[in-house]
């Protein structure tokens, strides 16, 4: 949330199964801070992400600015998520 207050037009995109308790409200409390300008993604990562990168190497969807990504956290998953979420944002973009 620093970093989208502290860049006005930056956008971010979270990529995550939302299946806490707190997760609602913790998309509520985000959305409301910085309307229109945080996508939330749920599912698996290993298919939301690629998707999502799919969508920006063909045009039908912007890059990203910063890109959170809680996916799984062994085995290829991480490298797989990682590697589409830098085919999936702008030049210099936090991941």
């Amino acid at each position: 949330m620093l970093w989208l207050h502290s860049a006005p037009r930056a956008t971010l995109h979270v990529f995550d199964l939302f299946g806490l308790p707190h997760s609602l409200a913790s998309r509520s409390l985000v959305r409301a801070a910085y309307p229109g300008r945080v996508h939330f993604h749920e599912g698996d990562s290993r298919v939301t992400v690629a998707a999502f990168a799919r969508r920006v190497a063909n045009g039908t969807t912007a890059p990203c600015d910063l890109f959170f990504v809680d996916g799984a956290h062994t085995g290829r998953t991480p490298r797989h998520d990682f590697n589409n979420a830098i085919r999936a944002s702008r030049p210099g973009a936090l991941v």
